[in-house]
């Protein structure tokens, strides 16, 4: 083998290895880019069973079972991380005084943090002193474990008509004001007439 052959293989060998490196880094930077935490968009969950979920209105506390949850839908960015019908899983929390900062809900990658509660108001529908609709927001921090960015969470409970049903969502959206899904609920209950008591404003 001569030296100009031995020079052509070894750079056709340097160019070739050149090439699969840069496909791995683009290979790299879309995976990056596909699993990054959500910067816009929404996400609405709502129970799979509910016998998985209990209301203590005397104590205001909300108490989940494991796996308690299914998405329902998402939009902008949470169409990337997450789908219609994957498991959520909610974490108990009160909604008075007894508040403490913490993971409210998980699914797939994406954790949400509640870092306080601006909300939260009971609808006694029929009277009895015993309230039958609730309504919680508040802001915490989305992460998927190394991007984060703040959002808007809100959680509905009705139990009016002898049924039980909740859901939650989230929202985020990093290059404005969330707007407060849990406030434009109240508007709506007000409107139908319901009288609303507050129990916590933090």
């Amino acid at each position: 083998m001569t030296a100009c052959t031995s020079i052509q293989i070894n750079k056709e060998f340097m160019m070739k290895t050149f090439a699969k490196s840069l496909t791995a880094l683009c290979l790299l930077g879309a995976s990056t880019f596909a699993a990054a935490v959500p910067m816009n968009g929404g996400v609405s969950f709502s129970s799979i069973d509910a016998s998985l979920f209990n209301w203590d209105y005397n104590a205001d506390l909300f108490d989940f079972a494991e796996n308690n949850a299914g998405v329902d839908s998402v939009s902008g960015d949470f169409a990337d991380a997450l789908a219609v019908g994957d498991a959520a899983n909610f974490n108990d929390f009160y909604y008075n005084n007894n508040f403490v900062p913490g993971t409210i809900w998980e699914s797939g990658d994406l954790t949400f943090v509640l870092e306080n509660i601006d909300t939260a108001e009971e609808v006694d529908a029929y009277g009895d002193a015993a309230p039958e609709i609730a309504v919680i927001g508040g802001e915490g921090t989305l992460t998927d474990g190394i991007d984060s960015v703040t959002g808007y969470w809100n959680i509905s409970v009705n139990t009016a008509g002898g049924t039980f049903s909740w859901s939650s969502s989230t929202e985020v959206d990093e290059s404005a004001n969330v707007p407060e899904p849990a406030s434009l609920g109240l508007i709506a209950l007000a409107a139908a007439g319901f009288a609303a008591r507050r129990k916590f404003k933090a």
